[in-house]
């Protein structure tokens, strides 16, 4: 294909898919499903605002995907994570993919473990929500948000019971979000991933692999569960094609809760 003809056919992508033009606000977008997500939009045409708490994936982000706007925030810091929303605002889409997963057995659990999963997978997640939504809303301006949740929302796995009690509350603070929301024109969603080999699960101990293993072997389809199986559900829920999806959990599991 010629040169032309590329940048043609890169054009007609962008305006078909909605995004082009459009201001997409990605937390955790420093690496696996967040960095995928933000690559995804960028290469739909949309402005994207990468939010990570390290500086050095962000820093790579830049040369990786030029244009794409970073910032460097704790979201566990409430104020920090409205105020780098506000700064963007308004935005027409906002995806919640920062998260945190160890692996602890429920004996083992600290005060600090237990905090920190719920700072970040649900505290942080919020703040960020009721950010886009109260400038959103001064604005009048339409909006989707799309929560990263998980399978593990309605299937405990061995050594993430409180990474999982952390995804239960995001998904149905999801289904009030998409209640309370609406009356602004922004509708709220989230996808529910199953057991896939982004960096966060493949660093645990060989422990939680074995534990885990049983649930791995009794999915139907056998072929692996790849960030852009997630990548796609997120992009279509902010899409104008979902315009009556509102408050919904889309599970991407290869039919592992099926088969529970």
């Amino acid at each position: 294909m010629a040169p032309n003809e590329e940048t043609m056919a890169s054009l007609s992508l962008n305006s078909n898919t909605g995004f082009a033009g459009k201001r997409v606000l990605v937390t955790g977008g420093g690496r696996g499903i967040g960095y995928d997500i933000a690559k995804r939009f960028h290469e739909h045409g949309a402005k994207v605002v990468v939010v990570d708490k390290d500086q050095g994936l962000l820093d790579k982000i830049v040369k990786e995907l030029p244009g794409l706007i970073t910032e460097c925030v704790d979201l566990t810091n409430w104020e920090a994570a409205q105020a780098v929303v506000t700064r963007h605002s308004p935005l027409d889409h906002l995806v919640n993919n920062a998260g945190v997963l160890s692996c602890l057995k429920l004996v083992d659990v600290t005060p600090q473990n237990f905090d920190i999963h719920y700072a970040v997978n649900v505290r942080g997640a919020f703040a960020v929500a009721q950010a886009f939504v109260k400038a959103n809303k001064e604005a009048g301006h339409p909006g989707t948000i799309v929560n990263v949740s998980s399978l593990g929302d309605r299937c405990a796995f061995n050594g993430g019971g409180i990474y999982c009690s952390t995804k239960a509350a995001l998904t149905r603070l999801t289904e009030a979000c998409a209640l309370e929301f609406s009356q602004y024109n922004i509708r709220t969603n989230c996808v529910n991933p199953g057991f896939m080999a982004t960096e966060m699960v493949t660093s645990m101990d060989p422990e939680w692999h074995a534990l885990n293993a049983p649930t791995m072997t009794r999915i139907p389809i056998k072929e692996p569960l790849e960030t852009r199986d997630v990548v796609d559900a997120v992009l279509f829920l902010s899409g104008p094609q979902s315009r009556q999806i509102n408050g919904t959990s889309l599970v991407i599991d290869g039919g592992c809760k099926a088969a529970a």
